[in-house]
């Protein structure tokens, strides 16, 4: 699921009557992208989009007026081209540090983050439960182009992987239906993921997979040997701890998906745990990125694992987060973009692989999270749903948007009977910006 920075000018302000005439007055150009995308006829399943009134009845209209501005501000280039620079230099100056701190805790971070501890989260957490939405706890660490191949020490990964766990436990005592989301990059070097990834992506990908798949029970890591090996083996024990602990608490964990250059190991990782936890039930899902142009390979490989090792899948399904900097990573580096190379491409890509998961979901026993704000998107899944006679409220079908955007579609498939979630990322302000970032 892409951050904040993906959606730049799509966000709330279209969706918040209260504040339209303020941002009238006040000379702010709020744009309608979202209604552009099907506007709000009710469908089969009577899914309902675009009711402000369900959704922001509860909200005061300070915080509305915070959030118009704040999304107003993502709409000037300078501001997401040089903020998270300023943003993280500032992070090196003990006294502009903490005002630069204060500003973004009340500003950007409060639009699109929980808050800096679970405990924070819990006001927001029972809002959305009283609205019928669940949340998908995300510990915000991960890897990100410009801390690339800086080394941190075992140590950190093990406290990151301590922390995750600890949100298992958080998020089973709250009984709020949650998830909990872990990035691979937090919990193992990014270095190691990239060689292993490079390996994987060189000749056939699917078979690569498959090959290194059977190969981890020998703990033989593709394109690894030394300490690169000993440091992924350790990795995989630290995520197995965190899915250890959601297939024993009943709180599904969600693999994320990260940068394409590291892409391939996550998806081993995330199968290799599929394999071990999902025997009885889905509880562990991977991320399918479906604006990359290898997306189709990557869901046979999980499809097919799945059958040929006796487990259910389970897969949440983004169309991508990291679409502007891949590309100019790809450019960098002399290598053809791994990004579809149109809009409607992507489109097809999403649409077809959200049948194809309906199908295992209602044939075999899969599980599908689809991530998406496109609400032409959602309305399609909801009528295949009917269509194959999945019922809305399925535990092994659920629906997510980001926290701070896209709340009428949360709630909307939420009022039309659907699981429906928010992605609520918390911990430190300084380790949220790649996210924010995004």
């Amino acid at each position: 699921m892409a951050g904040p920075g993906r959606y730049c000018g799509r966000g709330l302000a279209e969706s918040y009557p209260r504040v339209l005439e303020f941002s009238r007055r006040a000379g702010w150009r709020t744009m309608h992208t979202l209604q552009v995308d099907g506007g709000d006829a009710e469908g089969s399943q009577g899914v309902k989009l675009f009711n402000s009134s369900w959704t922001f009845d509860d909200i005061p209209s300070s915080q509305l007026v915070r959030s118009v501005a704040v999304l107003k501000m993502t709409q000037y280039k300078p501001v997401v081209t040089y903020g998270p620079k300023l943003f993280s230099m500032a992070q090196n100056i003990p006294v502009v540090r903490e005002s630069a701190n204060f500003v973004a805790k009340r500003t950007f971070f409060k639009q699109f983050c929980g808050g800096e501890t679970l405990e924070e989260c819990i006001p927001l957490a029972d809002r959305l439960q009283h609205k019928g939405v669940a949340c998908i706890y995300d510990y915000s660490v991960e890897a990100s182009p410009e801390k690339k191949g800086l080394a941190k020490s075992p140590t950190c990964y093990d406290q990151t992987a301590r922390i995750i766990s600890d949100s298992v436990g958080f998020a089973h005592r709250q009984g709020h239906r949650a998830f909990v989301c872990v990035k691979v990059s937090g919990v193992v070097d990014d270095s190691v993921l990239e060689k292993s990834s490079r390996a994987l992506m060189s000749g056939n990908l699917k078979a690569n997979l498959h090959q290194a798949l059977k190969d981890l029970k020998s703990e033989n890591p593709p394109g690894l040997t030394g300490n690169d090996k000993t440091e992924f083996m350790a990795g995989l024990d630290r995520l197995d701890m965190i899915c250890q602990a959601g297939h024993q608490l009943d709180v599904p964990i969600l693999i994320d998906a990260e940068q394409y250059s590291l892409q391939a190991a996550i998806d081993l990782c995330a199968v290799a745990m599929q394999k071990r936890y999902n025997r009885e039930k889905p509880w562990i899902y991977s991320t399918l990125q479906s604006y990359l142009k290898t997306a189709p390979a990557r869901l046979d490989f999980l499809r097919e694992s799945a059958l040929e090792n006796n487990f259910k899948y389970a897969l949440k399904h983004v169309r991508g987060a990291y679409m502007v900097s891949e590309r100019q990573t790809a450019e960098k580096s002399g290598y053809s973009s791994p990004i579809c190379e149109s809009e409607s491409s992507t489109h097809e890509q999403y649409d077809n692989h959200s049948r194809q998961m309906l199908r295992d979901l209602s044939e075999n026993g899969a599980a599908a999270l689809f991530a998406t704000h496109n609400a032409n998107s959602l309305r399609r899944i909801a009528e295949g749903c009917s269509r194959m006679n999945i019922p809305k409220s399925s535990p092994r079908l659920h629906f997510a948007q980001l926290y701070g955007m896209g709340d009428t579609l949360t709630i909307g498939m939420a009022k039309a009977g659907f699981n429906a979630a928010k992605y609520v990322p918390y911990g430190p302000i300084s380790e949220a910006l790649p996210y924010l970032s995004r």
